[in-house]
């Protein structure tokens, strides 16, 4: 077995933990540190959990104030909102989104981001123009 004795004076406080850690713990001690060790576990895999990121083809549905309903991921509410908008002349669509952002900042005086289709669907649910239900 590794002695862990020495003489200089800088090792000699982590020589002096290292016993301590190394000593022969009472039967107590050990169930006290298994049940440490199992809580520190289980606060360690709620936040786990808690991290987790929402998978990226995350299905969602919004109800618009006329009725219609969309459901997909963000990108492809927006796609099914330029289809069935009867006050767009087509174009790609960044442009629908500028031209909604723009209508809906008339409307309700809310600045609708166009930064990326979830932004843009939660923009409009902050204008109060639909709902996000999922």
């Amino acid at each position: 077995m590794y002695r862990l004795d020495s003489d200089d004076p800088e090792l000699r406080p982590w020589i002096q933990c290292l016993h301590e850690l190394a000593r022969e713990l009472e039967p107590e001690d050990r169930i006290i540190g298994e049940v440490e060790a199992l809580l520190l576990f289980g606060t360690m895999l709620s936040d786990v959990q808690g991290m987790r990121r929402r998978p990226a083809g995350e299905i969602h549905r919004v109800t618009l104030q006329n009725g219609l309903s969309y459901a997909g991921t963000w990108a492809e509410i927006v796609l099914q909102m330029l289809r069935d908008d009867q006050e767009w002349p087509g174009g790609s669509v960044a442009n629908y989104m500028e031209d909604v952002s723009r209508r809906s900042t008339v409307m309700t005086g809310v600045v609708v981001p166009v930064s990326d289709p979830e932004s843009f669907v939660r923009g409009i649910e902050a204008a109060g123009l639909l709902t996000i239900t999922r």
